[in-house]
């Protein structure tokens, strides 16, 4: 019977024992991974070029001419809009939404306007100015108030006058 040395042990061990990389050899084995995604890079970018090359975009996208200098008219009978909604600030400028009333507009602007302070409504034939968020919060709020107020009013009658509850639901 033969049994295994201590030589046969110490080879066997060399051969599977995992080593420590040094810094060389990590800038060695990043520098080969780097080469070869550019080796690979490189020969995508040429493979794209003749693929482009081939392709006539003529025949897929047929060129279309426009005649930018005559004004187009929209068609104002097929437009059910009439106000829409738009954010202006300093770095943007867009329309949101399209509404036909002044009431939807209004009632966007509540929804939104606590994401947003810089809402406008214009009219779209007129382009004039109708609303703006600020103006509504301000409103939303005094409605607010005065309806606190008239809750007020009708729990506690004595703290307030005949005249201050009067002009409360007139307004």
């Amino acid at each position: 019977m033969r049994r295994c040395g201590r030589d046969t042990f110490k080879k066997w061990k060399i051969r599977n024992t995992i080593t420590d990389m040094n810094k060389k050899d990590l800038i060695q084995a990043l520098g080969a991974g780097v080469a070869f995604g550019l080796i690979v890079y490189c020969f995508m970018m040429v493979a794209v070029y003749f693929i482009e090359k081939e392709v006539d975009y003529e025949s897929v996208y047929p060129s279309i001419e426009f005649d930018f200098l005559e004004a187009v008219e929209p068609d104002t009978a097929m437009l059910t809009f009439k106000y829409e909604i738009r954010i202006q600030n300093s770095y943007d400028d867009e329309m949101l939404e399209q509404t036909e009333t002044l009431d939807q507009a209004v009632d966007y602007i509540v929804e939104y306007s606590r994401f947003h302070d810089d809402l406008y409504v214009y009219d779209i034939e007129t382009r004039e100015l109708m609303l703006d968020s600020e103006t509504v919060n301000e409103t939303m709020r005094s409605l607010q108030t005065k309806e606190q107020l008239l809750i007020e009013a009708s729990q506690h009658p004595k703290t307030f006058s005949d005249v201050e509850i009067f002009n409360l639901l007139v307004d």
